[in-house]
């Protein structure tokens, strides 16, 4: 009769552990959503929108002084003799090209700086993601803020979003339309 009873639970406990593994449970999460809610993220975009600010009015500054130049050669251009016209020429030219390069480089230098800084939100959301997956003793987890998974059975999945902004000390937005009656 023992013997009965531990093969039945044997038989039982690998059907169980088998359908568990063939269906998997996993977690889920807004990536996006959760990086913008980390308080890094807001200081780090301030301090970017600073830096654009400078990059802008470096650049409008150059602009300017181009525009400034181009005015007054087109104003003396025709008191001004052929090499010095020629001259002026290739001043403005290369004025432009050197401002062209500016502008490059300085958007060039704010994608670095935006990707670098999210590149290290990332690495840090991931890091608190695995351990609240493991946690949860989780198989998988999906990021669903690109909105490609049609459906996902609740009774399958965990939205870890929660438990996620616990361990990075956020405390969780209430939705947008919250204590909206519709009136």
């Amino acid at each position: 009769m023992m013997r009965r009873t531990v093969a039945v639970l044997a038989v039982l406990l690998s059907v169980l552990l088998g359908a568990h593994a063939q269906t998997g449970h996993f977690g889920y999460i807004d990536r996006d959503f959760a990086i913008k809610a980390m308080p890094q993220y807001v200081a780090d975009s301030i301090s970017l929108d600073s830096i654009q600010k400078e990059y802008s009015m470096e650049m409008e500054r150059s602009s300017e002084m181009f525009e400034r130049m181009y005015v007054d050669f087109m104003v003396e251009q025709d008191k001004l003799a052929a090499p010095i016209v020629a001259k002026r020429q290739k001043e403005l030219q290369l004025l432009l090209e050197e401002d062209s390069k500016l502008r490059d480089s300085l958007q060039k230098d704010l994608e670095q700086r935006r990707r670098s800084m999210l590149d290290a939100l990332d690495e840090h959301l991931a890091s608190v993601v695995n351990k609240v997956a493991v946690e949860l003793d989780l198989d998988y987890v999906v990021d669903i803020s690109n909105r490609t998974f049609m459906f996902m059975n609740p009774e399958r999945s965990v939205d870890i979003t929660e438990k996620v902004f616990q361990k990075l000390g956020i405390k969780m937005p209430q939705p947008k339309d919250a204590g909206n009656t519709g009136k």
